[in-house]
């Protein structure tokens, strides 16, 4: 499970986001998010989902704004 939270944590760096930007993005306090990340709790699937969520999301919108 520790590979998959790497992984989540090195694509929240590679497209240059703040783990505060996410939490505010998602209804989730920066705390229970930088412990899961961290690895200091157990991970939490549903939180892991709405991460990747809105990073695809935040994917589509980057395509978006650079065809306009």
């Amino acid at each position: 499970m520790s590979a998959i939270l790497y992984e989540l944590k090195a694509e929240i760096t590679r497209r240059g986001l703040r783990t505060r930007q996410i939490s505010e993005a998602i209804p989730v306090s920066y705390d229970r998010l930088i412990r899961v990340l961290n690895g200091y709790t157990p991970p939490d699937h549903d939180l892991i989902r709405k991460v990747r969520a809105f990073l695809k999301a935040f994917d589509t919108q980057q395509k978006m704004e650079n065809i306009y």
